[in-house]
């Protein structure tokens, strides 16, 4: 699974793109985000299956009353269904999400992959954190976008890095009206049979591919520090599990060995040990908001680290229920500042005496314990 994130400079507006994690022996992998024009769908075709839900819901507000979810399903049946079968364009929707695609893809393939864009959607709304994807960057039908490319050549033409799976580029990007995530064909295990691809028997990066939706579902909507924005996007990713569930609650074990070593079975981790210089003070790290790669930390360690931040936040803090952390996010979703949030996280606490609780419980849980930079005296 891909390093998430280095934020890349591009006609005046960062592109979200990731530099891959790493393989015990092999070179590192690539990650997953992209982006086209937006374009209008004309007429529906008639393979329509199942009932598609116009637009989408008006959800409640302010969630951060709800319980943490274990574990987070889609329905077994999804509606998906073909807006515009060609010619040089073919356009497919789901309940929140409008796939265009330069070559065409049977439903039955859209149906099997838009499982891991709607289910990371249902995960994200579940969190108990005022998630603000039911009302930011998407299109004029209600929904996110995502393009797909059967040439890698013009994946890369439309923005995406070279070298990369997939590619979240935010609102406003060049002629963009909306931001949107971008996979080429091959990151999806798409075979061409006939005149149509259909999924074959190469694996789907699910958990990369969760990681940059989510992104789509956060960026641009707060001014968050990179920790959390990177961190958010590794939590949910790494807890993908398949076909749409995301298994929040077995995440402690899979979210360490990804940081610490090379991932469960050498699916591909961080690989910073498990006591990982970060080249910074607490109090700094949690202020950074530019990208990891002009950061003082190592970009691995950067990206780990925020994993492991969110994770501490959520499940290990305090009570060990995530209310200091809905307090932080609160405040920064109201127009406070950084240090005003930050003041909700140590909730009394000096800096050092924080980074203490971060280092033992998260030694205590998964085995890993930072090595900050030591703060001033008394911080």
């Amino acid at each position: 699974m891909p390093l998430f994130v280095l934020l890349l400079l591009f006609a005046g507006t960062a592109v979200i793109s990731a530099a891959p994690s790493v393989r015990r022996g092999n070179a590192p992998r690539p990650d997953v985000r992209a982006a086209t024009e937006n374009r209008k769908a004309s007429a529906v075709s008639d393979d329509e299956e199942g009932t598609l839900y116009e637009g989408r819901e008006n959800l409640p507000g302010k969630n951060f009353g709800a319980d943490w979810p274990d574990v987070t399903r889609i329905p077994d049946m999804l509606p998906a269904r073909t807006v515009q079968d060609g010619p040089d364009r073919w356009i497919y929707e789901t309940q929140h999400f409008r796939f265009t695609a330069d070559a065409p893809i049977a439903l039955s393939a859209i149906k099997e992959i838009a499982r891991i864009f709607e289910g990371t959607y249902a995960a994200n709304l579940a969190l108990p954190i005022n998630s603000p994807c039911n009302h930011h960057q998407v299109n004029e039908s209600g929904r996110f976008n995502a393009c797909f490319f059967e040439k890698y050549e013009d994946y890369i033409a439309a923005g995406a890095v070279k070298g990369s799976a997939g590619v979240f580029i935010p609102d406003g990007w060049g002629r963009l009206q909306h931001g949107r995530v971008l996979v080429p064909f091959g990151s999806m295990g798409l075979e061409k049979r006939g005149n149509r691809y259909v999924k074959g028997g190469r694996r789907v990066d699910a958990k990369t591919l969760s990681h940059e939706i989510t992104h789509h579902m956060t960026i641009g909507s707060y001014a968050y520090p990179m920790w959390f924005i990177e961190g958010i996007a590794e939590y949910v990713g790494l807890s993908y599990d398949v076909n749409g569930r995301v298994n929040f609650g077995g995440n402690k074990r899979t979210i360490g060995e990804f940081v610490a070593g090379f991932g469960r079975k050498g699916g591909g981790g961080r690989a910073v040990g498990r006591e990982p210089k970060v080249g910074m003070t607490l109090q700094d790290f949690l202020k950074w908001k530019k990208n990891f790669l002009n950061a003082p930390v190592a970009p691995q360690v950067g990206y780990g680290l925020s994993a492991l931040l969110v994770y501490y936040f959520f499940h290990l803090d305090g009570k060990r229920d995530g209310a200091r952390v809905k307090k932080y996010l609160e405040i920064i979703q109201n127009g406070g500042t950084l240090d005003q949030a930050n003041e909700a996280l140590l909730d009394g606490r000096t800096w050092r005496r924080l980074e203490k609780d971060i280092c033992r419980r998260l030694n205590s849980a998964m085995k890993v314990e930072p090595q900050f930079l030591p703060g001033p005296d008394g911080a």
